[in-house]
This record gives C-alpha cells, structure tokens and sequence, in this order.
C-alpha cells in the first residue's frame, strides 16, 4: 500500500489491507499485460474466438487491419 492509501484507509492495519477496487477492463487490460506469448496464442485460438467481441468486452483491440 502506498503511503496515500494507508491514509486514506486508517483500518488497514486491523482488517490486514483494504479492497482496492479496479475497473474490469483495466484489470482485464493488466492481465493481458502480464500474460505470456503462449497464454495469448490460446486466448486468439479459442473456438468461435472473435476480436470484435473481445474488444467490446475487455478494450483489448486484436483486431487486425483496422
């Protein structure tokens, strides 16, 4: 935690952190971030796979050409 959130939070210390929120696509965003090359290989060549749908689900554009 940074200094700022143990402000922010002064029961930290008793509940052992705090629940930081994120918003779904940014948490989606850093997980494709932190994904390995194999990991994304699978996600692309899932059946049915569309990178229009993922896109709109989770702001990670793998769509070619566009």
């Amino acid at each position: 935690m940074t200094d700022q959130e143990k402000i922010d939070n002064p029961t930290f210390f008793t509940c052992g952190g705090y629940l930081k929120k994120i918003a779904y696509k940014d948490a989606f965003i850093a997980s494709w971030e932190n994904a390995d090359h194999s990991d994304r290989i699978r996600v692309k060549d899932l059946p049915n796979f569309d990178a229009d749908i993922f896109y709109e689900i989770s702001g990670i554009d793998l769509r070619e050409n566009r």
